[in-house]
């Protein structure tokens, strides 16, 4: 039968990128069986068979020994059938404690195929060993072996699903942990598009936070907070930012709505009453598992810590200033001292920088120096 129906290299279809990797497109099931006549047969059912959009391609392996070799290459199995007896009575079985001990390959599903049941009792290999199904060769007819691959094929996607979603969530908890230790506002920002790219698997792409506010005469500034310019080259001027891009930010703003697209993904945040921000996220490629809902939610919350250290700096700030207000008013009071009170301030900055001491001693010493001032 080998004769007339399939190479032993078996790649009928492409099932490699243009650069090399392997193809998404396509589900790899390996065949383990020293048996030429089973490989033939596995091969003429699923011939051309298509399962949830993507071609079938069929590895064969006709030894444990040959099977680990295919395991450790870079294609990613979906599924395996596996033979018990092979080099030895136990051949099968042992490479299905190999695959989930040694190779730690818990998605696979697998499914073991036998000749001789009494070699391997199904009640004592279910309970046993990590695998999917148990049959018997002869009970595997075409329509059941279908029904198998189908059953497989489903519950790998799903496993895969799951554990995707688990590591980005665990990325989304990283990254939040990492970037609300960053207290100034452009590291947040940069520690943000950072960490907002690696959460998301985008590996090259042009990313904008902007953040609009209006203050009590209805005037609306407006701040570029962090951006990442087109594709990985940070621009050395944000006005070098192309017309369309800042359309679609404005129109954003106006509109109070995002948009997702293969080209970008845009979305707008209300961070309180009088300030709102807008993200900005354009493709190189069209992604591929881009979640949109993830990225709404982990901006979300960027948005609202942002603003609240711009609201905490804006305090600050006007701290400051009454400082400086007050230190002003004490000068006034005599020509003689002139700007001693800044002076002062300036002096206890220098010399707690000469002391090495803490940056936030450094900068508490020079706003509290015009307040003991005033106080002498």
């Amino acid at each position: 039968m080998s004769q007339f129906l399939f190479h032993d290299d078996d790649e009928m279809i492409d099932t490699k990128n243009q650069d090399g990797t392997q193809s998404d497109n396509v589900w790899h099931i390996l065949i383990v069986d020293d048996e030429p006549a089973v490989h033939d047969v596995t091969r003429l059912i699923f011939n051309n068979m298509s399962i949830l959009g993507k071609k079938l391609v069929l590895h064969s392996a006709y030894s444990a020994q040959q099977a680990k070799q295919l395991l450790q290459s870079e294609i990613e199995f979906c599924m395996g059938f596996i033979d018990v007896v092979m080099e030895s009575d136990h051949a099968g079985l042992d490479l299905i404690n190999w695959i989930r001990e040694e190779l730690n390959n818990t998605s696979i599903r697998l499914i073991l195929r036998t000749g001789q049941a009494g070699s391997a009792p199904e009640e004592h290999v279910i309970s046993q060993y990590d695998i999917h199904d148990y049959k018997t060769k002869t009970e595997l007819t075409q329509r059941k072996l279908t029904t198998c691959v189908y059953s497989a094929i489903r519950s790998y996607r799903d496993i895969n699903t799951i554990s995707n979603s688990l590591e980005a969530f665990k990325k989304l908890i990283a990254s939040s942990t990492s970037i609300l230790k960053v207290d100034k506002i452009s590291e947040f920002a940069s520690a943000t598009l950072t960490n907002l790219l690696s959460l998301m698997g985008l590996n090259s792409s042009s990313v904008y936070i902007v953040r609009q506010e209006t203050d009590i005469f209805d005037n609306i500034g407006e701040t570029y907070l962090a951006y990442s310019g087109k594709f990985g080259e940070v621009p050395e001027r944000i006005e070098n930012m192309t017309h369309e891009i800042k359309e679609k930010i404005e129109n954003t703003f106006l509109a109070k709505q995002g948009e997702f697209t293969d080209q970008y993904f845009i979305s707008y945040y209300k961070t309180s009453n009088d300030a709102c921000s807008v993200l900005y996220i354009e493709f190189d490629t069209p992604p591929t598992g881009f979640q949109s809902n993830l990225a709404e939610i982990f901006s979300t919350n960027v948005a609202l810590v942002l603003e609240s250290l711009i609201r905490q700096q804006q305090s600050e700030n006007n701290q400051r200033e009454f400082m400086y207000i007050l230190g002003d008013a004490i000068e006034a009071r005599s020509k003689e001292t002139g700007a001693h009170v800044k002076r002062t301030a300036l002096l206890c900055h220098l010399i707690a920088q000469k002391l090495q001491m803490p940056e936030s001693f450094i900068e508490a010493i020079k706003t509290a120096t015009p307040c003991m001032m005033s106080e002498k």
